[in-house]
């Protein structure tokens, strides 16, 4: 999303129809937090529970409305350093896909350090962009997927905390 935000990434392939596993970090956090303390609380057993992070099934949007958010908070608070404007194209269509990246990835990526060599100035695109195709051929196997993550231990904590440490 901050790929896309700075203009960086500009085509992604991404089957909108099923359901994103996109956790917000203070998610994320609170449970890196209570599950040490859940963890220290229970007896010692010969089984060590397994906690997996997960987004609650309620909670869990669909990908096109987790790109129509991306776009509109993009546009309504854009990044100070954007490399192009965040309007990125989204397909699950493969070749059209590799059309993008050539396009709007690689070409620009060649013209800027194109531009940078002229001036005498350090190359930066083409290694980014090669950080970026790695990134992205490993979010694009999820993206393409519908994926179903199963969290009865995350989930029964939630019942064991506090009124007072829910609310915090």
């Amino acid at each position: 999303m901050v790929g896309a935000g700075k203009g960086v990434i500009r085509s992604m392939l991404i089957d909108e129809r099923y359901k994103s596993e996109v956790i917000p970090v203070d998610y994320a956090i609170n449970g890196l937090v209570v599950i040490p303390y859940e963890f220290q609380a229970v007896s010692r057993s010969k089984e060590i529970p397994v906690y997996n992070i997960t987004c609650a099934e309620h909670r869990k949007v669909l990908w096109g409305e987790v790109i129509a958010l991306s776009k509109k908070i993009g546009y309504q608070y854009p990044m100070e350093t954007g490399l192009w404007y965040p309007d990125g194209c989204v397909t699950t269509n493969r070749f059209h896909h590799q059309i993008n990246i050539l396009l709007f990835h690689w070409l620009p990526a060649y013209v800027i350090d194109f531009i940078l060599f002229l001036c005498g100035q350090k190359r930066f695109m083409i290694r980014i962009q090669n950080r970026v195709q790695i990134g992205l051929n490993v979010l694009q196997f999820f993206t393409m997927r519908s994926w179903v993550f199963r969290s009865p231990n995350y989930e029964a904590l939630w019942q064991k905390l506090s009124d007072k440490d829910k609310k915090m």
